[in-house]
């Protein structure tokens, strides 16, 4: 039964990405050979970036740092993770076993962004880790399941089941154990994963606080439940990382910087997230008497509010565990403008589908690919404008902002 559901899953992909082609072809055809040219694109910043690579890893903080950004990327994932609603009603009440129901909608989508990813990251690492690229690759993966994993147990516990006891302990001894345990994490986020307890329905009284566009925009995605959780697992990764950089020993202005940039990612999922889940009103939209551009342009504002106000509330949580001069925090704020105008576009191009999440995963390396190519552009434009730091750094940041958010409301619209 497993491999059936698997095949239908495959099928459903090819023939989105058939229609995809149909109606996009220049952007997916690029996406396609940007994927192609990935892993010469990796091997080449791996060979330039080897001595920086290998002057880092001496230090504790910098594998302290990249551990969390894995973790961060794993519990990200988990979360993306759908149940078994997103079978749909006839299959969901179907007897299938929840290792079926694993393998179908969580084990073959991080297979097929394995098999993508895989070789590029070989490339990137081994001209730095030399002969010890197997088992960097194994502590990078461990770190990956070590956050899943985590984030498994959070959601069991959420949901009321005692099952969350055991991952919860079992990720602390394993982060106890150091990098050397790390690969253990893999297994236990497998099993953790097979075994989650299905989702609570949702109960409760609705009242309608908004009355205007902009704060309906504003409630529809902070009530949305994946959004919440991947936030919250942004701001608890936050405070932990500052945390454990302040007592290794780094910098109090580089362990804020290195853990606010988890909580920018965080903020990412919402403007990320958000022309996606606007499709489903879009019938709403097209009877609106608003043009399509100012209704776009409204949950653009929204969007980039919510993100903004995660990205906030994670810099004063490494703020609060590490306490150093706010003006510290202004590289935050300009990476900040880029971080969520890149997400915004991203989410435009590559919609984000909450039952799919293969296309989630789309959209991710979609918003990975725009925001490098918004950070090249600017590291080649910024020295010809003199704007490397600085006012006028800001001010650049600010108009790459701007055209993101532009052309996103731009594509939105013509989309309507």
């Amino acid at each position: 039964m497993a491999w059936t559901l698997c095949k239908a899953e495959l099928r459903c992909l090819a023939r989105r990405l058939e229609g995809a082609f149909a109606a996009s072809p220049l952007v997916v055809g690029g996406a396609a050979l940007a994927l192609a040219a990935l892993p010469a694109v990796a091997l080449w910043a791996g060979l330039r970036a080897a001595p920086s690579f290998r002057a880092a890893a001496a230090a504790q903080s910098f594998a302290v740092s990249v551990g969390l950004a894995a973790a961060l990327a794993g519990s990200v994932v988990t979360l993306l993770a759908p149940g078994r609603r997103a079978l749909g009603r006839q299959l969901e009440a179907a007897p299938l076993s929840r290792t079926t129901v694993f393998v179908g909608l969580t084990a073959l989508p991080l297979a097929i962004v394995l098999c993508a990813i895989g070789l590029p990251a070989v490339l990137l690492i081994a001209p730095a880790a030399g002969l010890r690229t197997p088992v960097v690759l194994a502590e990078l993966i461990g770190a990956l399941a070590l956050g899943g994993a985590g984030a498994e147990a959070v959601l069991a516990l959420a949901r009321r089941s005692l099952r969350g006891v055991p991952a919860a302990a079992a990720v602390g001894l394993i982060a106890l154990g150091g990098r050397g345990a790390a690969p253990l994490a893999v297994p236990l986020w497998a099993v953790a994963a097979a075994l989650r307890p299905d989702e609570l329905p949702e109960r409760g009284t609705v009242r309608v606080v908004a009355r205007s566009a902009f704060g309906c925009a504003l409630v529809r995605y902070a009530r949305r439940r994946e959004l919440r959780r991947q936030a919250l697992a942004a701001l608890v990764l936050t405070g932990t990382g500052a945390f454990v950089l302040r007592v290794t020993g780094m910098p109090a202005a580089a362990g804020v910087l290195l853990a606010g940039s988890s909580a920018l990612l965080g903020a990412a999922v919402v403007p990320l997230a958000a022309p996606g889940l606007d499709l489903r009103a879009q019938w709403l939209w097209r009877s609106s008497p608003s043009s399509p551009a100012s209704i776009a342009g409204t949950s653009a504002a929204a969007a980039l509010v919510c993100g903004a106000s995660v990205a906030a509330l994670g810099t004063g949580v490494a703020l609060a565990a590490d306490p150093v001069p706010p003006a510290k925090t202004a590289p935050l704020g300009i990476a900040g403008l880029l971080v969520l105008g890149a997400a915004l576009l991203a989410g435009s191009l590559v919609p984000w589908r909450s039952e799919r999440p293969v296309e989630q995963l789309g959209a991710y390396a979609a918003f990975a690919a725009v925001l490098t190519g918004v950070w090249i552009a600017l590291a080649r434009l910024a020295p010809l404008v003199v704007a490397e730091h600085g006012p006028r750094a800001g001010g650049l940041a600010a108009a790459a902002f701007a055209c993101c958010v532009a052309a996103s409301i731009v594509h939105a619209a013509r989309r309507a």
